[in-house]
């Protein structure tokens, strides 16, 4: 009945060896969990940021080959017109012709616009357009 005893106690510390491994130890339950969660923050990190790459990708490739954005900031700010197009500058009318007279209204005559701002019925509108010829 000896070996039988030390056959159990070997067995024994072997299964309780294992099951600390399972529940403790580098590999157990618990450590896994954890770096299953970890790689899920980190996929989740690694999405927005390729995301985030391909926007800067494509706003480089648009500067590099395409000068659309800086041609239209060159219209709209400094007034572009290329030599091979027509501009025309549009004033609206202001249209007092079609309001009818108060009789409570005093005559604005004598009355300046604020300083700085200019009314939006004389804000001039441009329009470029190109010509048919090439």
């Amino acid at each position: 009945m000896t070996i039988r005893r030390a056959v159990t106690a070997v067995f024994l510390a072997l299964l309780l060896g294992l099951q600390y491994r399972l529940w403790v130890g580098e590999s157990s339950f618990a450590h896994v969990d954890g770096l299953e969660k970890q790689v899920v923050k980190l996929e989740a990190s690694n999405e927005t940021k390729l995301r985030r790459n391909d926007v800067l990708k494509a706003e480089i490739y648009d500067l590099k080959n395409g000068l659309d954005a800086v041609e239209e900031k060159a219209r709209t700010e400094w007034g572009l017109v290329k030599p091979d197009e027509t501009f025309f500058l549009i004033v609206d009318r202001e249209p007092s012709a079609n309001k009818e007279p108060s009789a409570n209204r005093e005559p604005s005559a004598n009355k300046e616009p604020s300083a700085g701002k200019q009314p939006s019925a004389n804000k001039p509108s441009t329009q470029t357009s190109r010509n048919a010829n090439p």
